[in-house]
């Protein structure tokens, strides 16, 4: 199964997954590229094993952004990697320039090259994840120098204070 330029925003997951990709043979793959995986919730037990992403195949990741895909309380923030995504050890699987809001850790047949972490910087108008300022981290950094999840810089530099509104209740700490 191949995934590439897709978003994931907003879905609520408590019985399945999110994707889940069973392969035929040993030949077969997960890739998931240049998309976008944010604001996810589960609601869902520690022992359900539901995750976000599930594959019993070889999995690739490149170029996308995992970010604010918060758990319920009954589930830990250790290990957090394996409760978002469950792979087989047994198979070879790479998560390379992408975004990410999490610890990735070390896995038994597991790649990771050139993450990177921190905040996005989307624009403040911007509703479709796909707009960042120009001091954003997306840019250039997917592999071979694409934006990161298939982003565009469309607004000057932004600034966290960007996302505090004192109508909300929100309070910034200097």
């Amino acid at each position: 199964a191949e995934f590439n330029s897709c978003v994931f925003d907003s879905n609520r997951i408590e019985e399945t997954g999110l994707i889940k990709s069973h392969g035929t043979n040993f030949t077969d793959s997960l890739v998931i590229a240049n998309s976008v995986i944010i604001n996810n919730q589960f609601t869902i037990g520690s022992d359900s094993g539901v995750r976000l992403i599930e594959s019993d195949q070889g999995s690739y990741f490149v170029s996308n952004i995992f970010y604010n895909n918060p758990f319920s309380d009954t589930l830990t923030t250790t290990g957090y990697f394996s409760q978002l995504i469950a792979l087989p050890e047994s198979r070879s699987s790479k998560f390379d320039y992408s975004f990410v809001d999490f610890e990735i850790g070390n896995r038994t047949n597991f790649q990771t090259s050139q993450n990177v972490t921190g905040h996005p910087f989307f624009c403040t108008d911007d509703t479709t994840y796909s707009k960042v300022g120009k001091n954003s981290p997306l840019l250039y950094n997917g592999k071979d120098g694409v934006h990161i999840g298939g982003v565009h810089w469309s607004c000057d530099a932004v600034i966290l204070t960007d996302y505090l509104s004192p109508s909300s209740g929100d309070t910034l700490y200097i």
